[in-house]
Formats: C-alpha cells, sequence, structure tokens
C-alpha cells in the first residue's frame, strides 16, 4: 500500500470506529470492498432496510427541484436530470447554489466534464483505444444527485460508529474516497479501482 492508501485506510478507521487489519486492507482495491469491509469488520451491514436518510434527501430534493422549476409534479428518483435542466454546469449551479444555502446542505458543483480523447489524438493512439472511464454526470438521474448528497453530507447526516446500513456506509466511504483523492463525488462509482481509477498510490 502507497501512502495515499495508508491515509485513506486511517481516516475510514478514525471515522468508523474500527481497526482494519493490514491483510483486510491489502484487499480492499475497489470502493465498494472498502465499504464492504467497513461492513465485514461491523458485524455485517443491513442491506434489505431503506435508508431513512435516503428517503429525507430524496423528498427534499424533489420537492426544492419541483419548487425552483415551477414543475407541476415532483420529480421521481429515475428522473433524469437532462429531462430537467439542459445538461451543462451553466445551467446547473445556478440552481443548486441558492438550493445549498437555503438548506444548509452541501450539493454538487458540477463543472463539464472533458470531451472523451478520440482514437485518432495521440492519447488514443498511445493507449490503442479511446480511454473507458469518462464519468459524466450530466447522464445521471435525481437518484444519483441523492446519493452525490447523501455523500457530500455524511459529517452532517451521520455517526460512523453507529451507521449500519449499506447504503449509509457506501456513501459515507465514498466521500472520504473523495476528499482523500480529490476526485468530485459525482466521478466516484462504488467498482472504481482506488489506485488505477482515481490515482491513489
Amino acid at each position: 500500500m502507497g501512502l495515499d492508501t495508508v491515509e485513506l485506510i486511517d481516516e475510514l478507521e478514525a471515522y468508523f470506529g474500527l481497526d482494519v487489519p493490514d491483510r483486510e486492507a491489502e484487499q480492499m482495491s475497489t470502493v465498494q470492498q472498502l465499504a464492504d469491509g467497513v461492513c465485514r469488520l461491523r458485524g455485517g451491514c443491513d442491506a434489505a432496510t431503506p435508508s431513512p436518510v435516503r428517503q429525507h434527501c430524496l423528498a427534499t430534493l424533489s420537492r426544492e427541484l419541483q419548487a425552483a422549476l415551477r414543475l407541476a409534479h415532483p420529480p421521481t428518483g429515475a428522473t433524469p436530470l437532462a429531462a430537467l435542466l439542459p445538461a451543462t454546469a451553466a445551467h446547473w449551479r445556478p440552481l443548486l447554489a441558492p438550493l445549498a444555502t437555503r438548506l444548509g446542505w452541501d450539493l454538487p458543483a458540477f463543472t463539464d466534464p472533458w470531451r472523451p480523447v478520440p482514437p485518432t489524438s495521440w492519447l488514443g493512439r498511445l493507449f490503442g483505444r479511446e480511454p473507458q472511464r469518462w464519468v459524466d454526470w450530466r447522464q445521471g438521474t435525481v437518484d444519483d444527485l441523492v446519493d452525490w448528497t447523501a455523500a457530500l453530507n455524511y459529517r452532517r447526516f451521520y455517526h460512523g460508529p453507529a451507521l449500519t446500513r449499506s447504503y449509509d456506509v457506501l456513501r459515507a466511504v465514498c466521500s472520504i474516497v473523495g476528499e482523500k483523492s480529490g476526485v468530485d463525488i459525482w466521478e466516484i462509482r462504488p467498482s472504481d479501482s482506488i489506485t488505477y481509477d482515481l490515482g491513489m498510490d
């Protein structure tokens, strides 16, 4: 394990109030494996019961989006973000910033992703193909916005040692990984490799 990974494990131990044996840490190579490892070391997590935090975030954000956008009905979790507003940061950031202030929550400050590198470019030729990992928040849904919001506010919504639901543990782990890696929350997926996808050593 490199220094970045050691610091990440230290932060997880401090937040969740547990000790991660070196042998366990060496087997945790993805974000999901980190969350699963936390659950395992704490005797398991509840994957079946809905998270009250998620339900609260969904109800609140749906209501706020309905009011801000003057929609006839609140959006559902499955509503694509692009169906609510043009899928650019220039439209979403001015909407979410006032909501964040009113709610007292951290909400994503979206930036438009870089355009994928074409396979005919020097970088594309170097790798022999177009790089595969291009995470684009513009393809997200209201459910994704809820997940990102729960993660960004994990210290406000959760108390690490008291977490018992798999959803909540994963949200906290995603945010801690984001803080340690410098990767924006909407770019972090459970399947991401800590080293190869998120650039931690």
